[in-house]
């Protein structure tokens, strides 16, 4: 008998569903469900937005792939934090976005609202669920000690040993008298630019461009500087941890080739038997993430 599940991340504006094929860790890319969400809004049509889009997501698999919806057995969901991940509780109280449902028991709401027994509601975190769907079917499959790290607006991270992730938490580890972070991050690229240029930039896309083009050589720079800054907390990481892969996403990870090279030249001096993969497919990644939860 197949088994399925329903992967849903979770965004600061939306949500991405998916039902993902157990058995063969793939993804039925008819199920592909996504929905704008008001994250500012009130509870009840925060709920109803990842509910509707649960549902139809469903409802896509029936009527697009073709299968039996009555096996799929639970759902897995990438949650952003603060959240009590175990118990299913909304912790988010200071930020912009779902405020309104601090203290609600999510996982009771979703239970109620698609009909799934709580028991097979689950929630990780979004770095957890990008490793753990790199090592459940993505880039890292079979990797039996992974690190995984998400570059963007922040610094995500997780392990994955035997299958099993957790939150390495590791955006504010001392680094450089400072934070990760504070050095490996979108903002650390506007940031730095600004300061060799004196120009301020929205984000680190302009700073590709000019990369690619050749035209801007404090660009270049920049990007030399975020390699040498991933050299040095990584390697050393990667060291402690013993781990057999690392893997790399998050949105700067589409610029990887600008950075990767010198990164991977130094693990291959100090830890011949890492392998280093980058992956654009993070969303996806993730999507298997959350389904394995249900494994």
């Amino acid at each position: 008998m197949k088994k399925y599940a329903i992967g849903a991340d979770i965004g600061g504006g939306h949500i991405t569903v998916a039902v993902i094929d157990l058995d063969e860790a793939k993804i039925l890319q008819g199920s592909y469900c996504r929905m704008e969400v008001e994250a500012e809004g009130n509870a009840e049509n925060i709920l109803t937005s990842w509910s509707e889009a649960i549902i139809q997501s469903i409802e896509l698999a029936d009527s697009e792939a073709g299968i039996d919806t009555s096996y799929i057995i639970g759902m897995g969901l990438a949650m952003p934090g603060p959240f009590d991940y175990e118990n299913g509780i909304a912790k988010i109280e200071e930020q912009k976005k779902f405020r309104a449902l601090y203290g609600m028991n999510i996982r009771t709401e979703l239970s109620r609202r698609t009909g799934f027994d709580p028991e097979y509601i689950r929630f990780k975190n979004d770095a957890e669920n990008f490793l753990r769907g790199c090592v459940f079917g993505g880039a890292a499959k079979g990797s039996r000690n992974a690190i995984g790290v998400t570059l963007g607006t922040g610094f995500g991270s997780a392990y994955c040993v035997d299958g099993e992730s957790v939150d390495a938490d590791l955006w504010c580890a001392p680094f450089r008298g400072k934070t990760v972070e504070d050095f490996i991050s979108t903002r650390w690229f506007i940031t730095r630019y600004r300061e060799l240029t004196g120009e301020k930039v929205r984000g680190a896309k302009f700073l590709i461009d000019g990369v690619v083009n050749g035209t801007d050589d404090a660009a270049k720079q920049v990007f030399a500087e975020f390699s040498e800054a991933l050299i040095e907390f990584l390697v050393p990481l990667v060291k402690e941890r013993q781990a057999d892969t690392l893997v790399i996403g998050g949105s700067i990870a589409l610029s990887a080739h600008l950075f990767i090279e010198p990164l991977k030249a130094a693990m291959a001096k100090e830890n011949p038997s890492t392998r280093v993969l980058t992956t654009i497919l993070g969303e996806e990644s993730t999507l298997l993430g959350c389904a394995s939860l249900l494994m």
